[in-house]
C-alpha cells in the first residue's frame, strides 16, 4: 500500500472509532509506530482536525465528517460472502439487519460493480448451517444480546434447560456471544445461580433488556470452559490423537464439541472436547480405530469396549449366515 491509500484508509479508520491508538494502525498497515507519527503529522497539515490525547490515542474532532466512502469491488465482494455466511449461521435479527446494510452497500456502487456483485450471487454458497424455520424463529436474539453487551445492560430472559425441560426466568450480566458445536451461546454471569453460566441462544424462549446498569467482570475463554464443565449437562472428554490424523479431523472435531488442543509430544496431541452425550462422541472414536485414545474420562473407555463386543458379535452372525 503505498502512502497515499494509507493515509485514506487511516482517516477513515479514525471515523470508525472514538479513538484509535498508534499501535493499532500500526499493526492493521503494517508499519512502524514512527511511521503513523508522520502520518498523523501530514493529516494534520492537510487540514484534517485530528486530536489527540496521552496515554489514550488519536479521534477526529467532533463534527468532523468525510465525504461519502466508496467502496472497491473487492471490498463489496467480501461483504457478499459474508452475507453468505451470515444467512446460514446467523439468527433472523441479524439477518435481517445485515441485508439491510447489504442493499444499502449495493444502492451506492458503480453499475459495472453492482453487476459484479449480481454475477457472484448464485456462484457463492455456504453448505450446512441451520436451514429448519423452528430453529431460525427459536434462536432470534443476537442482535437484542449485542445492544445489552454494548450498554452494559442487564437481560431478563426465560430459559428451558437442555435435559430437565425445565424453565427458568432469570436476571443475567451478558459477558459474550460465542459460536462453538454449531450454535450461537451467550456467555453471562447469572444473578439466579451467582455464576458464570452457557446459554444457547436456541433455548432462550423470551428476552428483554432491562433499565439495570451492571459492572464488566473478569472473563476468559478459559476460565469459562472450566466453569462450564462444572454444569451437569457438559462432561471434559481429552483425547489424544497421532498428529498424522489432525489434519484429517480439524473440521470434523468441531462436531464433537472441540474446545482446546495442545501438543504433548513431536507426534501426539492431545484435545479437550465439551460433550453431553458419551454415546455420541463414542460412535466417532470407533471409526478413528487404534489412531485415539481416550485419556479421560474412564466410562467412555469402557463404553468403546462394549460397543467394540457387540459390533463384533453382530458381524459374527452375518458370517455363518
Amino acid at each position: 500500500m503505498n502512502r497515499i491509500d494509507r493515509l485514506s484508509a487511516i482517516l477513515i479508520h479514525l471515523q470508525s472509532k472514538q479513538v484509535v491508538t498508534a499501535g493499532e494502525l500500526a499493526r492493521r498497515f503494517n508499519v512502524s509506530n514512527r511511521t503513523i507519527y508522520r502520518d498523523i503529522r501530514a493529516l494534520e497539515e492537510s487540514g484534517v482536525p485530528v486530536g489527540g490525547e496521552a496515554g489514550k490515542g488519536y479521534y477526529l474532532i467532533e463534527g468532523y465528517h468525510l465525504p461519502p466512502v466508496m467502496f472497491s469491488r473487492e471490498e463489496a465482494g467480501a461483504f457478499l460472502m459474508a452475507a453468505k455466511l451470515v444467512e446460514k449461521q446467523a439468527d433472523v435479527s441479524v439477518k435481517n439487519h445485515f441485508e439491510s446494510g447489504l442493499y444499502k452497500l449495493r444502492s451506492i456502487l458503480r453499475n459495472t460493480d453492482k453487476h459484479f456483485l449480481e454475477c457472484l450471487e448464485s456462484r457463492i454458497s455456504v453448505m450446512g448451517g441451520h436451514d429448519d424455520q423452528s430453529h431460525q424463529v427459536s434462536n432470534n436474539y443476537s442482535a437484542t444480546v449485542m445492544e445489552a453487551l454494548a450498554a452494559h445492560k442487564v437481560l431478563q430472559l426465560s430459559y428451558k434447560a437442555g435435559y430437565s425441560g425445565e424453565e427458568t426466568s432469570r436476571l443475567v450480566e451478558p459477558m459474550s456471544l460465542v459460536h462453538y458445536s454449531f450454535d450461537w451461546h451467550m456467555m453471562a454471569w447469572c444473578r439466579l445461580r451467582n455464576d458464570f453460566r452457557d446459554f444457547r441462544l436456541d433455548r432462550i424462549k423470551a428476552l428483554e433488556i432491562t433499565d439495570i446498569d451492571y459492572a464488566e467482570r473478569k472473563w476468559d475463554a478459559d476460565d469459562y470452559f472450566d466453569r462450564l464443565m462444572q454444569q451437569e449437562e457438559m462432561q471434559l472428554v481429552t483425547l489424544r490423537f497421532s498428529k498424522s490424523i489432525c489434519a484429517t479431523i480439524a473440521k470434523t472435531r468441531f462436531y464433537f464439541g472441540f474446545i482446546r488442543e495442545r501438543e504433548v509430544t513431536d507426534k501426539t496431541v492431545e484435545m479437550d472436547f465439551l460433550v453431553n452425550d458419551l454415546d455420541y462422541i463414542a460412535g466417532w472414536l470407533l471409526s478413528l480405530g487404534d489412531r485415539v485414545q481416550v485419556v479421560q474420562p474412564s466410562e467412555l473407555s469402557v463404553l468403546l469396549c462394549e460397543r467394540v463386543k457387540t459390533l463384533s458379535a453382530h458381524y459374527k452372525i452375518f458370517q455363518h449366515v
